[in-house]
């Protein structure tokens, strides 16, 4: 298992609907791939089991989301939602019904969720809340630069 800390920002979606899509839906929107068409960094370093620490930092105060597992769909509570694997990673596309739901996301704030620029599907990972884990403060998170996803280095 490897820990990894996820900065969501208000670039997207606000603090209030990524929080609700991480607890209340167990998704955690990511594209596999840039718009320059390269792989998107660290997305096919996450396996199964791992652990995501999610902090929101678009409005200058970090906050906490959440410590989520990242699991199989068959293991997520809504598992029909997940449709194909993205190759080479533990990202799964979404149904026509969520990615809509997560298309309208944002309400003038953000620029809301887009498909991915490759694939032109809505991906992401399925999470489990781990609420016997607890999710480190902010100021102990490796983020380093702009990075929005970094793993811990022991």
């Amino acid at each position: 298992m490897t820990e990894w800390f996820y900065r969501a920002t208000s670039k997207k979606i606000s603090f209030d609907e990524t929080k609700d899509i991480a607890v209340d839906e167990g998704f955690l929107c990511r594209s596999a791939y840039e718009n320059n068409g390269s792989r998107a960094d660290n997305t096919r370093d996450v396996e199964f089991h791992d652990v995501i620490h999610m902090y929101f930092t678009g409005d200058g105060h970090p906050r906490e989301i959440g410590t989520f597992e990242v699991v199989a769909p068959k293991w997520h509570p809504k598992p029909g939602r997940f449709k194909q694997g993205v190759s080479g990673t533990v990202l799964f596309e979404v149904d026509d019904e969520f990615a809509k739901k997560l298309t309208r996301l944002g309400s003038g704030e953000g620029e809301g969720y887009a498909p991915d620029p490759v694939l032109k599907k809505m991906t992401g990972w399925a999470l489990v809340q781990r609420t016997d884990l607890p999710t480190p403060p902010f100021r102990d998170a490796p983020f380093a630069g702009r990075a929005a996803l970094v793993r811990r280095r022991t």
